[in-house]
């Protein structure tokens, strides 16, 4: 398994509320169509001034997997529209996995 971190500042101009209800909605619909896509987990961070406004933790079964599915023009072109809409910047990186202690849910 593989992350694909996606590290975002909101746009200034947007409240908390307006960054999290604009960056759940249509852009959250279409990332959902990401072929292989095994799981999404978006964070918005707390406190006083963090680096990053939110994360968004994409997971597939590879870095190709990941690459191949956020290569989809269509689906690329509908993300992209939809992030300009809440990011003023989105920097992408990608993680392996290592559980130190499990979540109990």
């Amino acid at each position: 398994m593989i992350r694909r971190l996606s590290l975002v500042r909101k746009r200034p101009e947007l409240s908390r509320a307006e960054f999290v209800e604009r960056w759940t909605g249509e852009h959250v619909e279409i990332a959902k169509q990401l072929p292989g896509l095994r799981g999404y987990v978006i964070h918005v961070l707390d406190g006083e001034s963090p680096p990053f406004d939110g994360i968004a933790v994409t997971t597939f079964d590879s870095r190709e997997d990941a690459e191949r599915a956020f290569g989809i023009p269509e689906l690329a072109d509908g993300l992209r529209r939809t992030r300009d809409d809440f990011a003023a910047s989105v920097e992408v990186c990608f993680a392996e996995e290592h559980v130190i202690v499990e979540e109990e849910r």
